[in-house]
């Protein structure tokens, strides 16, 4: 499903779990405006970055297999573009004239559709058990498993993987987001006085 988001995003950080259903192009899309959008293209065999229907880079890929969830990683800070899949950089592009902020529209699968085991599946590869990967794109897939296991109400699972985003990762605000989300899921099984410890512990962060 595409999804249109309206607003005035500039700096942004999208993350998208996707797999490939058959032949065609995958995008994302930001900073849509009145000047264009930036579009990241994800062909069989090919990522390609485009601004307002321009190539501003392009970069072979390994083929992503029909069916096999990847998640894909975009990083937007300015003119500076960073697109990772699976954790991995692909492309980086500097566009010294940037686009002003705008809409943003993506393809949303996986947890949207409950499709939760397969989800779970692909943020283990880049968030392996053993926290042996300790980049930001890993603390986000673990925060991302929690979730999956919060969206399913399996509350007790979800404060775990939660819990290993504070303990693993050292990125404040994942922390601070995954303590958030355990107190909710304290509050769920009514249990106030931990809801309420983990959402002192964000003021630490």
């Amino acid at each position: 499903a595409l999804r249109f988001h309206p607003g005035e995003w500039g700096d942004i950080e999208l993350v998208v779990l996707a797999r490939r259903m058959g032949e065609g192009v995958a995008a994302v899309n930001y900073r849509t405006g009145e000047q264009g959008d930036y579009a990241v293209l994800i062909a069989e065999d090919e990522i390609v970055l485009y601004k307002a229907g321009t190539p501003l880079a392009q970069e072979p890929m390994e083929p992503i297999p029909p069916g096999e969830w990847f998640v894909l990683h975009v990083v937007a800070l300015g003119g500076e573009h960073e697109i990772l899949i699976n954790g991995e950089v692909v492309v980086y592009a500097r566009d010294p004239d940037p686009l002003p902020p705008g809409g943003v529209a993506l393809a949303v699968h996986g947890l949207a559709r409950a499709e939760f085991d397969a989800a779970r599946e692909s943020f283990r590869r880049v968030a392996p058990s053993d926290g042996a990967v300790k980049t930001e794109p890993a603390a986000m897939a673990q925060w991302m498993i929690g979730e999956s296991y919060m969206h399913q109400q399996d509350y007790q699972r979800a404060i775990a993987e939660y819990f290993r985003v504070e303990a693993l990762y050292a990125y404040p605000h994942w922390q601070a987001a995954a303590l958030l989300q355990a107190g909710k899921c304290y509050q769920q099984l009514s249990n106030r006085a931990e809801a309420l410890q983990q959402f002192r512990r964000i003021q630490e962060k």
